[in-house]
């Protein structure tokens, strides 16, 4: 999936986390001032960027994207234009922060594109950059990506960046599964990455085989760069249930292929179909607990709607109320002042006088 859209989300959560943690990144250190997301597909990451910046501009070589952003993102500080990356007619030095994401490994010549980057960056501007490792992405998990015309090693994509730019922080990307201990705020505790298994494990305060490379640049003195965890609580807590629920079934497996490697070196045709009957039996389970684990989810999007929609019919019931009301209180403020109410006053006395005598 080459243009990632956020409403697919639920359908594909590690482009999500991956997208939206480099956005999160980069809107962490921009503070007003005008912000460029070259290459920006859809439009959301425009959209994000611009809830600290004070004027956002979304570039893409892409018309239809271009339109679909303008439509859904446009406002009066987010603004979108078809251009292209390596040559955008743009200003020079007319940016306090640029960012492109994934953008590099889709162009021919990578140097003009960073040359085009340094030229519209002002002196002391940032620029946020990542584009995927060509060791970890193509070679080790074997993506191969028709798109990608000129993927970059790590320390290529360092080297590029370090000729044009006089400060550089390098980091790398990838998705994790684990446990977190983070220090409190008044620690100096260093924090790094476990790695291994108890028997071999080691520490250390780099990433070993990120999926893609990340850089802060800037010909000024780089900021403190926050880096950091991006977490869903609901994904994880959901995630470590269905391994919990998964792991009977890992176990069996774990067992039957013991128990596999034990037997003959051929096999009977009678043991290999009970082994796939258990797979099945197991996998049956497995989606039905996938399945249970979805329903309650969908039963809770719901009934958070079903709220909402209550909420707002309230809110319009007592619109209502209050016009009715103030209309009341006009009218009876209109009817104290006639001459008629005033000159039946005596008239009304004499009546409540009549009708309290009359009780007794």
């Amino acid at each position: 999936m080459e243009r990632f859209d956020p409403e697919l989300k639920d359908r594909y959560p590690q482009l999500y986390y991956e997208h939206f943690h480099r956005y999160l990144v980069a809107k962490e250190h921009i503070q007003g001032g005008r912000v460029l997301d070259l290459a920006c597909g859809e439009g959301y990451g425009t959209a994000l960027l611009s809830q600290t910046a004070t004027a956002c501009l979304g570039i893409d070589i892409d018309s239809v994207a271009i339109e679909q952003a303008k439509r859904k993102y446009g406002s009066e500080n987010v603004h979108f234009h078809v251009a292209d990356c390596c040559d955008t007619q743009l200003e020079s030095q007319s940016f306090d922060a640029i960012v492109s994401f994934e953008t590099i490994e889709h162009l021919t010549s990578p140097a003009a594109f960073v040359a085009e980057l340094k030229r519209l960056l002002k002196p002391n501007g940032l620029l946020f950059i990542s584009s995927p490792d060509k060791r970890e992405y193509t070679e080790v998990n074997k993506i191969s990506n028709p798109h990608h015309l000129k993927e970059l090693y790590h320390q290529e994509f360092k080297e590029l960046l370090s000729s044009a730019f006089t400060n550089c922080q390098f980091s790398k990307q990838r998705l994790v599964a684990g446990s977190l201990i983070h220090a409190d705020k008044s620690s100096e505790a260093r924090t790094g990455i476990y790695s291994g298994d108890p028997e071999s494990s080691r520490f250390s305060t780099e990433l070993q085989q990120g999926l893609y490379s990340f850089a802060v640049c800037s010909n000024a003195p780089l900021p403190a760069i926050h880096l950091g965890l991006f977490e869903n609580k609901q994904h994880s807590d959901f995630s470590w249930d269905a391994i919990e629920n998964y792991r009977p079934t890992l176990q069996k497996l774990a067992q039957s292929s013991k128990e596999l490697a034990a037997k003959e070196a051929t096999p009977s045709v009678e043991s290999l179909s009970k082994l796939v009957s258990d797979i099945e039996r197991q996998n049956v389970l497995a989606q039905e607990i996938i399945s249970e684990k979805e329903k309650t989810i969908s039963e809770l999007h719901a009934a958070v709607a079903r709220l909402e929609s209550e909420k707002s019919d309230l809110k319009t019931e007592v619109a209502t109320i209050t016009s009715e009301r103030d209309n009341f209180q006009e009218r009876y403020q209109n009817l104290l002042s006639t001459f008629s109410w005033k000159v039946t006053v005596p008239l009304r006395a004499l009546r409540r006088l009549f009708e309290k005598r009359r009780s007794k």
